[in-house]
């Protein structure tokens, strides 16, 4: 991701600029399918580079999604699903599942891994607001397996 960074920038921005009332109609399983069709391009990078409004949707649904998901006290479970199926589609191409080889052909794109580091960011600050750390720091873990087995 090299030159395209201005561009996914400026659409992140713009989505960024949208009305609540907009984030509410945003379509997260057409931008899933639009991921899913990003992900099976060949040389992803490169055609994003020459043409970046390619991934304009999916970019506004990723904008939308993490502002729905951890930035509102309600927290959109569309939004938190779609963030999970990424994600879920990005760590996939990690691991080889005797599928079609053409299906791991970006597995190492610039875009993808900033994709998966825009995501995570904010869902590992979410999960950890979720817990208690200090109390967790005071628990007598040999006790509490004792405890459990009890």
């Amino acid at each position: 991701m090299h030159s395209n960074a201005g561009m996914l920038l400026n659409t992140v921005s713009e989505a960024k600029s949208t009305p609540a009332d907009q984030l509410a109609a945003i379509n997260y399983d057409q931008a899933e399918q639009q991921f899913i069709n990003l992900l099976e391009m060949e040389d992803l990078d490169k055609k994003l580079d020459a043409q970046p409004t390619i991934a304009s949707n999916f970019e506004k649904a990723l904008t939308a999604a993490l502002t729905e998901a951890y930035e509102q006290e309600s927290g959109s479970d569309a939004a938190h699903r779609f963030l999970q199926r990424v994600l879920y589609r990005i760590n996939r191409l990690k691991l080889f599942w005797y599928d079609d080889l053409r299906r791991y052909t970006n597995e190492r794109s610039a875009y993808l891994r900033d994709v998966r580091d825009r995501i995570e960011t904010p869902w590992q600050e979410w999960e950890l607001a979720q817990i208690d750390v200090a109390a967790l720091q005071k628990v007598d873990v040999k006790q509490a397996l004792i405890d459990s087995m009890a």
